[in-house]
């Protein structure tokens, strides 16, 4: 396997095809090349076709051959950048001049190719406002990207050079959803030359980038009201709906069920993503950040929140402009900014304080679209990228700029790549396990004390020489994880991006849990991995990427020279690390060796105690054996004595009879008296109550009668509750007797 062939894509058509159709006078950095499902798209400059091929099936089968999908209607424009969607349904082809859009077919077996794997498969396109960008020179397409919070995944978002945000919907036609102004339109340009004032000035929108969703608050709040019921006609036949929007009933006619249920089904859409906004950073070439809220369902006003704060204030300079910017998928919100003369910022997004200086918010709302700034952003550092090999250390070019195009890994939140004329760097942000421990832990520690490391992967240029080969497209495939890269020169490469850390195991995973009685320097190299270890050791001092010239320029003995000294140079170091790994792996070879002799020794201890456990284990198998048969013979005991059991007859004695009848009587004389009893209650109780009346009722009215008629009646009912509550006690008594005999 070639080592800039990682993918073996060197033994496909497609490398011929698109080597034979590349154009010589490509200068700079464009975007002709994605991955998306494992199939591979690229743009064919001779067919003016997009030529694909399945990488997963042809790395499986030889036999899966390159398709060529052909536009309708071809594009009268250069294309300089090529993105598919999620789902894989559309594909755009975009340029200065024009953005087209390719349908893209459903893909089929057995190698997931378009069409049942015909070489020529035509595909139905789409147009977006081809007049504007072809009869208008001062709008260009500066940048594409398809908006993440569409159902559908047909939202394409367009950066023009005006300063404005188009938005489009690519279903069964194209239909422009609106337009959203970022900033100032450009008016009068320089005299003699295209660019326009705004531009020189750098307050023009160079890229954008989507940032994480957030909650609308308002929307999740409102909730929608019943729907009015329809009124009922005689003449036609009404149905009961259930609108799932509402999840209310109604009466409609029978012709306007299905548009019904269409149209429910389109609000209710629309409803599950209205509570999400999904903020648009805007970059300005003077490092000057907004985010725009689009709409994507509903015709509403917008709002252009911004500038967003820079904090620290002096940390971009003046005299240097921004090209790019990608919001990397990490929590809080890293911002990578690039600049044309090899810089990247990276800077956290985060929410901003309320403000007791009003004249600061009433700048930022100068018009009627713009509010103030909810966010600000604080860059903690800026990595230097090397835009071309330097032969030695004193010669270094000055002044050489070139844009710089930044690409999210979606497999990993702290690295991602950046593309130039100068060849592919891939960064790696330090900081953000710390940064993402701090979130959930809120750890007051430094979280950016790890410093970033840019490694320099592909070289198309030397810092001696002033020819280039520029990257023209660039993807990152995950199937295994790796990059795509194609040179102006038509070179495909293909580069691993395997970590050390995921395919070797770790050896402590490996080591029991009583290693406490082994040697102490064993423990201590059981701290660290020893593949992280052989890896620090191993570590590049100085980025030794694979060097890719353009074969249009002759080198110079003294160039070819400088290169032999550089290369010298690296092997010598290579050399000495090699060495000193070679002495830490006879270290670690010794120290297992003697871990080894320990394990045996513990082997022979365990194979031991093995046997006298096999020997306990049989004992009690066979003393388990004995309690069985005797279980077994007690069962079938005890199955005999229930059948002589169930045998027997239940026949009562004459005792038992009287004894029974006797019971009877003495139950039915139990309930007499408990008839009795409650009768005299109720007597009580009647008679309590006509005491409590009369009493009342003496209180109320004076009888004449005299004393001793008082105390008589008095002492009368005295003595006649105490004989009933005599007669009470002696029938319980009574029946107390009757229940225990």
């Amino acid at each position: 396997m070639n080592s800039t062939d990682f993918l073996n894509l060197g033994d496909n058509q497609i490398v011929e095809l698109v080597k034979n159709g590349l154009p010589r006078n490509i200068s700079k950095t464009v975007n002709v090349l994605t991955v998306k499902d494992d199939v591979l798209f690229t743009w064919d400059f001779q067919s003016h076709c997009v030529l694909t091929l399945n990488i997963k099936a042809a790395r499986e089968n030889k036999g899966v051959i390159c398709q060529k999908l052909l536009p309708l209607s071809p594009p009268i424009f250069s294309p300089e950048k090529i993105i598919a969607n999620e789902n894989g349904s559309l594909l755009v082809v975009a340029g200065p001049n024009g953005v087209l859009v390719f349908q893209l077919p459903t893909r089929c077996p057995p190698y997931g190719s378009y069409n049942n794997n015909k070489e020529l498969v035509y595909c139905r396109t789409f147009s977006l406002d081809e007049r504007l960008f072809m009869c208008t020179d001062d709008v260009e397409v500066l940048q594409v990207k398809f908006h993440p919070g569409s159902v559908k995944d047909n939202h394409v978002l367009l950066l023009t050079s005006d300063n404005t945000l188009r938005l489009y919907q690519v279903e069964d036609e194209v239909v422009c959803i609106g337009t959203f102004v970022v900033g100032d339109k450009p008016m009068a340009k320089v005299p003699c030359s295209k660019m326009t004032f705004l531009g020189a000035l750098g307050e023009i929108a160079v890229d954008f980038d989507f940032g994480h969703p957030e909650i609308n608050e308002k929307e999740a709040e409102k909730r929608p009201t019943t729907r009015d019921k329809e009124k009922e006609s005689p003449d036609q036949s009404l149905v009961r709906v259930r609108d799932p929007f509402t999840d209310t009933e109604s009466l409609i006619p029978v012709h306007q069920q299905q548009s019904f249920i269409k149209k429910s089904e389109k609000m209710k859409e629309r409803e599950n993503y209205s509570n999400f906004n999904w903020p648009v950073y805007v970059l300005s070439a003077d490092f000057i950040i907004t985010t725009v809220d689009i709409p994507l369902y509903e015709k509403k006003g917008y709002t252009v929140k911004g500038p967003i704060p820079l904090m620290p204030n002096n940390f971009f300079p003046f005299d240097k402009r921004a090209c790019s910017i990608v919001c990397l998928n990490s929590t809080p919100q890293v911002v990578c900014i690039g600049s044309t003369h090899g810089e990247i910022f990276h800077g956290v997004v985060l929410p901003i304080e309320e403000k007791e200086d009003k004249q600061e918010n009433q700048l930022n709302t100068s018009s009627s679209n713009q509010g103030p700034a909810d966010k600000e952003i604080y860059f903690f550092e800026a990595v230097d990228i090397e835009f071309g090999l330097s032969t030695v250390t004193e010669c270094q070019e000055e002044g050489y700029t070139c844009p710089i195009f930044l690409h999210r890994d979606e497999s990993r939140c702290d690295r991602y790549f950046a593309t130039h004329s100068a060849g592919v760097h891939t960064v790696h942000v330090g900081c953000m396990e710390d940064l993402q421990k701090f979130v959930v832990s809120e750890d007051s520690s430094d979280v950016f004390n790890i410093p970033s490391t840019v490694e320099y992967l592909v070289c198309t240029k030397t810092s001696s020489t002033k020819n280039q080969n520029p990257v023209i497209g660039f993807s990152v495939y995950y199937n295994p994880n790796s990059i795509i890269t194609l040179l102006a020169n038509g070179c495909f490469m293909s580069l691993a991006l395997i970590n050390a850390e995921i395919v070797i195991p770790k050896l402590e995973q490996l080591v029991l849990q009583d290693t406490e009685t082994a040697a102490p320097s064993m423990q201590d190299m059981m701290k660290m991995p020893f593949n992280q270890h052989i890896l620090k050791l191993l570590k590049k001092a100085d980025s030794h990427p694979i060097l890719k010239l353009s074969k249009n320029e002759e080198h110079s003995l003294k160039e070819c020279h400088e290169l032999f000294q550089r290369t010298v140079l690296i092997f010598r170091e290579k050399i000495k690390c090699h060495q000193i790994a070679r002495e830490e792996i006879e270290k670690r070879a010794t120290a297992l060796a003697v871990f080894k002799d320990y394990q045996l020794k513990e082997l022979a201890n365990m194979n031991h105690e093995k046997r006298s456990l096999q020997e306990t284990a049989e004992n009690l198998a066979e003393k388990y054996e004995e309690i069985k048969e005797n279980q077994e013979k007690l069962l079938k005991r005890c199955a005999k004595l229930l059948v002589q059991i169930s045998m027997k007859k239940e026949v009562l004695s004459d005792a038992e009879n009287d004894y029974l009848l006797n019971l009877k009587k003495m139950r039915a004389e139990c309930d007499k008296f408990d008839s009795v009893i409650d009768k005299l209650i109720v007597k009580k109780n009647y008679q309590e109550t006509q005491m409590r009346s009369w009493k009342k009722q003496q209180q109320r009215k004076s009888y004449t009668i005299s004393e001793t008629h008082k105390n008589t009646i008095k002492d009368n009912l005295v003595d006649s509750s105490k004989r009933i509550n005599e007669m009470i006690e002696e029938i319980k008594g009574i029946k107390k007797q009757l229940r225990l005999n």
